[in-house]
């Protein structure tokens, strides 16, 4: 049985990275900006997660 995730995710993946040509960005720099911003939200939020993680 082949799993909706499994076509969509790709899929997505694909129609991001597409549209990003097709308008003459540099999708891989895009990615790694995006990248550092995520790490840095996830450091912000890490003490939060471990609490609530503790508290169980």
């Amino acid at each position: 049985m082949i799993y909706v995730s499994a076509i969509i995710i790709p899929l997505i993946i694909s129609i991001v990275v597409l549209c990003g040509l097709k308008e003459n960005k540099n999708v891989y720099d895009l990615f790694c900006e995006g990248a550092k911003e995520g790490i840095k939200i996830a450091l912000k939020m890490f003490p939060t997660l471990i609490r609530y993680i503790s508290c169980n």
